[in-house]
């Protein structure tokens, strides 16, 4: 895809480098918590805020049962990740228990620290972490109150078996940050 933050060519190395990334994040997962977990090839997109927080509310009203965590990050690139978490899917084990929000947190925390792990190190970016909160669809709007029009949005969805929930992950990236990761994804290509 095409957007006005990248030409193709960056948003193919970009995909790339998310794509190991996530595997590497996705292998951590599997292995802290014994579950197999799958993954899609990541998109990269572009939204303005008021369409990335509709598409978010529009996902969370299809499912009875989804929980929203964020985890915001600073420093080398600023903004946020978001991982929904979806109720099973037909022919999967139904969810019988009390969703268990302190896992689905440390479940945020081990995806986005080893994604990001993996994602900044050829990039050459330090990030820091605020703590994984769970949140209401609504409670994402306080994006715009941040001065952020439109982001660069990383879409990443994981499959897990033998867990009673699949997720979604959405790394978003504000404009200064979507340039910064221009630049550095720049900077890699010209390396190689």
């Amino acid at each position: 895809m095409t957007t006005t933050f990248l030409n193709p060519d960056q948003v193919d190395a970009l995909r790339e480098l998310a794509n190991i990334a996530m595997g590497r994040a996705a292998n951590a997962l599997a292995q802290i918590i014994g579950i197999e977990v799958t993954l899609n090839v990541p998109n990269v997109e572009e939204f303005t805020i008021d369409a990335l927080i509709a598409q978010i509310v529009i996902d969370a009203e299809q499912h009875d049962d989804i929980v929203l965590t964020r985890q915001a990050f600073s420093n080398g690139l600023a903004g946020e990740a978001v991982v929904l978490f979806f109720p099973p899917i037909a022919g999967d084990q139904p969810v019988t228990e009390e969703v268990d929000e302190e896992l689905l947190l440390e479940m945020t925390n081990i995806i986005v620290g080893a994604f990001f792990g993996s994602l900044t190190e050829p990039l050459d970016i330090v990030l820091y972490f605020s703590p994984p909160s769970i949140v209401p669809p609504e409670g994402l709007t306080n994006y715009a109150d941040r001065g952020w029009d439109c982001a660069l949005v990383l879409d990443i969805e994981l499959g897990t078996h033998g867990f009673r929930r699949n997720c979604r992950l959405l790394m978003v990236f504000p404009e200064t940050s979507a340039e910064k990761i221009r630049n550095a994804v720049d900077k890699l290509l010209m390396a190689l």
